[in-house]
């Protein structure tokens, strides 16, 4: 058993087993694909810089196939840990390294990033104890 938030972002109703923990990881992952396949979608729609479209379309590929990697751990919560790592780099990459080579053209996926990461903390804060949520804010 772990102590788990559901999803929807209420308070933790107490410990939950392993396979509850593991379904709201394949879960996100399976959001997190899609949501990061619409942004890029919506991206490369817009943008006529071929460099960029190429880019885009090989960014939906790597994080899809590494949510899924990262979900389908043998332990639920190193998974939703990994998923919290993924999220967070992938913001990061876009916010530094996407808009500085490609400026606002990749603004409707960083939006998306940001959201994704706001929702994968309140699957991991469920798994990490107070003081490890506050190292990992710091």
């Amino acid at each position: 058993m772990v102590d788990s938030r559901q999803l929807t972002g209420k308070p933790p109703t107490g410990p939950v087993t392993l396979m509850v923990l593991q379904a709201q990881v394949m879960r996100f992952a399976d959001i997190y694909a899609a949501t990061v396949a619409q942004a890029c979608d919506d991206v490369s729609t817009r943008a006529t810089n071929l460099d960029l479209r190429l880019s885009v379309l090989r960014w939906k590929l790597g994080q899809a196939t590494s949510a899924y990697t990262d979900a389908t751990g043998e332990n639920p919560a190193v998974n939703a840990l990994d998923l919290l790592v993924l999220t967070t780099m992938a913001r990061m990459v876009i916010e530094d390294y996407g808009m500085h080579t490609y400026g606002d053209a990749v603004r409707p996926l960083l939006d998306t990033q940001l959201r994704l990461e706001t929702n994968v903390w309140t699957m991991a804060r469920g798994v990490l104890k107070p003081a490890q949520e506050r190292n990992c804010e710091t």
